[in-house]
């Protein structure tokens, strides 16, 4: 079986709950490394995340999104655990992903369907664009500002999950 568990615990000397995911493929023996850490999001939540579906977790650049990027282009494969944070979505992961230009989805598929500096504004996207959440209840939101949209999925398999399937320029269709 494979996927996120997902635990939450009370910590008595910090008055804190806390959520721990951890991918169900996990072997706690394992060498460590950098396969992931601890991370404090803006709800105070502890997290600590591990490879999973995605591939390989960069927790060193939650919270760092042009670093985010950056190294997930590098690596051209895993994601960023909470890569940036938005008050009215939550934490939300950047996916290296796959880089198809009609089922694509991730930074891969931006960066090679709508082109490198539209991946680059995906940070002021996100933080400064108006939040569209009418097609919430199909599993994601979309964040526009000025001529750009990006797409925010809401889950992954039916788990909840945010985490960034796109973004383009949104060319007006001529009448």
């Amino acid at each position: 079986m494979s996927g996120l568990c997902n635990q939450v615990f009370y910590n008595a000397m910090d008055g804190c709950w806390y959520e721990i995911k951890i991918n169900s493929n996990y072997n706690p023996q394992q060498p460590r490394d950098d396969r992931g850490r601890w991370t404090t999001g803006k709800n105070n939540q502890m997290r600590y995340y591990v490879d999973d579906v995605f591939g390989r977790a960069y927790s060193k650049y939650s919270h760092r999104p042009e670093e985010a990027i950056k190294k997930l282009m590098e690596e051209k494969q895993g994601f960023v655990p909470a890569a940036i944070y938005r008050e009215e979505i939550g934490d939300i992961d950047f996916v290296y992903g796959d880089p198809d230009i009609d089922t694509g989805y991730g930074l891969a598929h931006i960066a090679n369907k709508h082109g490198k500096d539209v991946l680059a504004l995906v940070p002021n996207i996100i933080r400064t664009g108006n939040i569209d959440d009418r097609h919430r209840k199909f599993g994601r939101l979309y964040i526009i500002s000025g001529q750009y949209k990006s797409i925010i999925r809401l889950d992954w398999n039916n788990e909840e999950r945010n985490w960034l399937a796109s973004a383009f320029l949104e060319e007006k269709k001529k009448p």
